[in-house]
């Protein structure tokens, strides 16, 4: 990648469209998160390396702040469970759509979703110099 390229990466510019579509965003424990990652290419061409899918569960807490003598929520985020789905370096053009079904098992043993448990499902391009993502809310019930 040219010096060019990096200075537009480093902006955005170039940086493929990805969006995340699944069946349903609720699931129970145990089963499966079932969906689609759609990639569309922009201006230019670049080498996808694979896609990431993460599911984080955050967890709100509170705790007591001396310094503002308060207490203050904080999130703890973790990650759940990971899939990697390798495109080894497959090129996608201007305008070009690549799409990849995915599947995310779900541990019998996941929290329910409730406060203060949180899941987010982030889908995301592994692209040099580039930084493509998106995520959507996961209800488990």
């Amino acid at each position: 990648m040219g010096l060019f390229s990096k200075l537009k990466a480093a902006v955005g510019i170039g940086n493929p469209k990805i969006q995340c579509l699944l069946e349903s965003n609720q699931v129970y424990r145990g089963d499966t998160i079932k969906g689609t990652i759609e990639l569309k290419g922009t201006s230019g061409e670049v080498p996808v390396a694979g896609f990431i899918i993460e599911l984080v569960e955050v967890v709100t807490q509170t705790r007591w702040n001396a310094n503002t003598k308060r207490e203050e929520d904080y999130k703890v985020d973790q990650v759940v469970a990971r899939n990697l789905i390798p495109m080894n370096g497959q090129v996608i053009k201007a305008d070009e759509v690549i799409s990849k079904e995915f599947e995310v098992l779900i541990s019998p043993n996941s929290k329910i979703s409730s406060f203060p448990v949180a899941h987010i499902l982030g889908v995301s391009a592994d692209i040099p110099g580039l930084d493509s993502r998106a995520q959507q809310e996961i209800f488990i019930i």
